[in-house]
């Protein structure tokens, strides 16, 4: 992990500043972002269609009142089949083609080259965890949709943040949720008008896309077509996400809490001289951007997270 000064990003951004630095990302590694989506788009039309193609939604029987009202329970049952499959494997690799293109967005944030079997490695030593997370906030949001909306949207804008804070800070579940609750605090509104944006920009080419592909007769082929070339657009999402992540980190004006490995920093005034010295046959060493004593081993300094070699 580097230290918060390699970060490109060191204030808060506009909306229209993320919009116009997710376009400028795309162009840049356009090539890392689609070959990611269009395997796991791929995969997930392949996965659609065939669920969609064994199973079959009933006809509606208008024969008689009894008939209809079966033909009717089976008909939601089947949709609602679909519906459950449908997110299941988006569960399993839509999270994925989003961890793996917010791991590339912050590697190019973080003035590193991104590696596209790098950002994979990551994603995966992270997988469990990226399952976890999804499954959590997708329950909480739908349950909050399905109550008054309302609370399903509050629910979304809070945890929209979870996979940059888990990947990138490498924190667990729960931190992760608290991480993004923290960094769109005071930013509600914001947050909304930001997402609602990308939101519209996004549901343009998917309308042109679904009209085009709806000119196909055969229906899995139609869902697998619609799946392959929604890749060409779909990073727009995980790439505003990350560099909305960075610009609310910015605005907190401190690094993330895994920067603390030994606990919260204190001002260097309050340390005082009463120091316990180092074991016995080491040296003391002190950080050379707050002069304080350094203790134990390590990366960065436990007072000012800064990088101590």
């Amino acid at each position: 992990m580097q230290s918060q000064s390699s970060n490109s990003i060191q204030r808060e951004l506009g909306i229209g500043e993320v919009v116009a630095q997710t376009f400028s990302l795309f162009r840049r590694n356009y090539f890392h972002y689609l070959t990611i989506f269009l395997v796991f788009e791929a995969i997930i039309g392949i996965f659609t269609a065939v669920i969609n193609y064994y199973v079959i939604l009933p006809t509606l029987s208008p024969l008689t009142t009894q008939q209809f009202f079966n033909s009717l329970l089976s008909f939601y049952a089947a949709t609602f089949l679909r519906l459950a499959l449908a997110e299941l494997v988006s569960l399993v690799f839509a999270t994925l083609a989003t961890a793996v293109a917010v791991k590339i967005c912050s590697e190019v944030i973080e003035n590193r080259p991104p590696s596209l079997t790098g950002a994979l490695r990551v994603t995966f030593s992270r997988l469990l965890s990226l399952w976890g997370v999804s499954i959590v906030t997708g329950i909480i949001i739908a349950l909050g949709l399905i109550a008054v909306i309302v609370p399903g949207i509050i629910f979304a804008i809070m945890y929209s943040l979870v996979i940059p804070a888990l990947l990138i800070e490498r924190v667990g579940v729960t931190a992760s949720m608290t991480r993004s609750r923290q960094l769109v605090s005071q930013r509600w509104g914001k947050t909304f008008l930001l997402f609602l944006v990308i939101a519209i920009i996004m549901l343009v080419p998917g309308l042109i896309v679904t009209a085009i592909t709806s000119l196909v007769g055969n229906a899995p082929l139609h869902d697998f077509l619609d799946s392959l070339i929604s890749a060409f657009y779909a990073p727009i999402m995980p790439i505003s996400l990350t560099l909305y992540y960075y610009s609310n980190r910015a605005r907190l004006n401190t690094p993330p809490p895994s920067y603390y490995p030994y606990g919260p920093p204190q001002p260097y005034s309050q340390q005082g001289p009463a120091i316990a010295p180092p074991p016995q046959g080491t040296q003391a060493a002190y950080c050379m951007h707050c002069g304080h004593r350094i203790m134990s081993p390590g990366p960065f300094c436990p007072n000012c997270g800064g990088k101590l070699s």
